[in-house]
């Protein structure tokens, strides 16, 4: 709401019909109504996220900002795949984000200076790439498949750049938690 309140135009994409209403709803509410989008998109296909892709570029030849942050954990019970094969949480949380940041990086470059923000948890000690199994068919956990995702976003974060160096400018990483995503965990050291 903070952009639409400055006059930005916001394209919000969701799986959700009712959250999508909500927002354009809120929008309107507060006189930006004619500044909202609203797409509903399955981000777990890579033919829909690409398709998305298209539909985005062909309404809006510049990108200033990318928020990347689609995620839906799903830490108990049994692998779940989506219908093009992939590995639900490796699908959502990393080859959404790799599909939507290549695929509009030439409407990103056309912004005077473009960001993405890539949502995630650099830093976070935990979990691994199964280089072997990236998809988890032979040792699936829930608890694997999520942690496996945050690496590969991590990844993703640390070679875009690299490869498109003149794209966009690189915020510092916030290495760590945050306390709003997980309260239940010990404070930082020297954090409040």
């Amino acid at each position: 709401m903070h952009y639409l309140r400055h006059g930005a135009r916001v394209i919000a994409v969701g799986s959700t019909p009712a959250k999508g209403a909500a927002l354009l709803a809120d929008a309107t509410a507060e006189s930006a109504g004619d500044c909202a989008t609203f797409l509903q998109a399955d981000l777990t296909s890579v033919a829909a996220t690409s398709e998305l892709v298209a539909r985005i570029q062909s309404t809006s030849p510049t990108v200033d900002q990318l928020v990347l942050c689609a995620q839906r954990y799903r830490l108990f019970g049994p692998r779940s795949v989506t219908p093009e094969g992939f590995e639900h949480a490796f699908a959502l949380g990393y080859l959404s984000r790799y599909v939507l940041s290549h695929g509009l990086r030439t409407a990103l470059e056309a912004a005077p200076r473009p960001v993405i923000l890539n949502v995630g948890t650099p830093g976070v000690p935990l979990g691994r790439l199964h280089r072997e199994d990236l998809q988890l068919d032979r040792r699936y956990d829930g608890f694997k498949a999520t942690l496996q995702a945050f690496r590969a976003n991590d990844l993703l974060g640390a070679a875009y750049p690299s490869r498109y160096p003149d794209t966009l400018r690189r915020l510092p990483p916030r290495r760590g938690v945050d306390r709003h995503a997980a309260p239940s965990l010990p404070p930082r050291r020297g954090a409040p």
